[in-house]
């Protein structure tokens, strides 16, 4: 958790030294530090119960497989803010904490700084956690740049203990800019700290997971061949009835078949986990599991919704006069997003048609 003396933390346009007893000096910088996005740790022994929920599939439906009930892994918002020595992850409003709220008085630990809060309240944020830039390993960069994934190693010997030899955050921007943003200022900060003059005291990877997506969609979609993907994109579902909230899901475009899909990752509590000592670094791949899929040739439509810029339907015939159209409703991380999802998506059929 954040203590004083912790170095010099961003946030917006401005930077506050973090020294007992002293008053922070402000100045501008020029690189914004503190975000919020969608996270989902990852360890060894897995997420608590409560970061976890039902999934649902293609129509909103619970899934049940051979009668047992199927869990998701429940991903967080959360605001990163960085220092010029750690990273601080801070609660943010979202159904988990929602939920925590609604059943205890107070502001408990960890709770979200409230939405009607000013400034001049003076709400200390709560950090789940705190993790040294010197310990950042790995940075993994996600398919189509729409993610990525940090890989710390453990601080302390209580966290080695406990949570193993890797800890691993996957953080789902869905949106290509930010994960180039987020990548150039965590590796401008890691290189920093690893380098004291001239001596260089760690070594930072930066990898791509492209093949190990690949091969997982080729496992998901089998025996069906994945081909070229055209288009990857983390996204929403909704439903036009029913509160059942919106689920995150990716989808798949390649030059025969559309995909809707589910995107787990190894050690987030969704399936049992155990880390082979074989492959350390398994923490974070993903795994995919078909929600509903299509030929090109199927898609009646597909167009931008008229209410919300980041909204997309496509409309799938389908292969029987026995079966019912399927609309896909999806949520784009931006209407950059939702555009280049229909615009790709157009391109795909053209393709397919020639």
């Amino acid at each position: 958790h954040p203590t004083p003396s912790f170095g010099q933390a961003s946030i917006g346009r401005f930077s506050t030294r973090l020294d007992n007893g002293n008053e922070g000096t402000q100045y501008p910088r020029e690189l914004p530090a503190c975000w919020q996005t969608q996270c989902a740790g990852l360890w060894q022994i897995g997420l608590q119960e409560t970061y976890k929920k039902s999934r649902l599939g293609f129509h909103g439906e619970t899934v049940f497989t051979e009668g047992k009930l199927q869990r998701a892994c429940e991903s967080r918002t959360l605001v990163l803010i960085t220092s010029d020595r750690a990273l601080y992850m801070v609660a943010d409003t979202d159904p988990v904490t929602t939920h925590q709220q609604s059943k205890q008085k107070g502001r408990k630990f960890p709770a979200p700084i409230p939405l009607g809060a000013l400034f001049q309240n003076a709400v200390w944020p709560h950090a789940v956690a705190r993790h040294p830039w010197v310990n950042l390993k790995k940075i993994t960069i996600g398919f189509g740049f729409q993610r990525l994934a940090l890989h710390f190693s453990p601080s302390t010997d209580y966290e080695r203990a406990v949570l193993d030899n890797e800890l691993t955050y996957v953080l789902t921007t869905a949106n290509k800019l930010r994960t180039i943003e987020l990548l150039q200022h965590f590796q401008g900060l890691a290189k920093d700290v690893m380098s004291i003059g001239q001596v260089q005291v760690g070594h930072l990877a930066i990898e791509n997971d492209d093949k190990q997506v690949l091969d997982a969609l080729s496992e998901a979609v089998a025996p069906d061949s994945v081909g070229v993907v055209l288009h990857y994109s983390i996204l929403e579902q909704r439903w036009k009835r029913g509160d059942r909230g919106t689920v995150r899901r990716v989808c798949v475009v390649t030059d025969t078949n559309i995909y809707l899909l589910d995107e787990d990752y190894e050690g987030d509590g969704s399936e049992p986990f155990v880390l082979s000592s074989t492959d350390p670094g398994k923490f974070g791949n993903v795994r995919y599991r078909v929600v509903d899929a299509a030929q090109l040739s199927q898609i009646d439509s597909v167009q931008a919704a008229t209410a919300d810029p980041k909204g997309v339907t496509v409309v799938i015939r389908p292969l029987s006069v026995l079966q019912r159209m399927h609309n896909w409703r999806l949520v784009s991380g931006d209407a950059d997003g939702a555009e280049k999802l229909v615009e790709d998506v157009r391109k795909a059929m053209k393709m397919a048609a020639m």
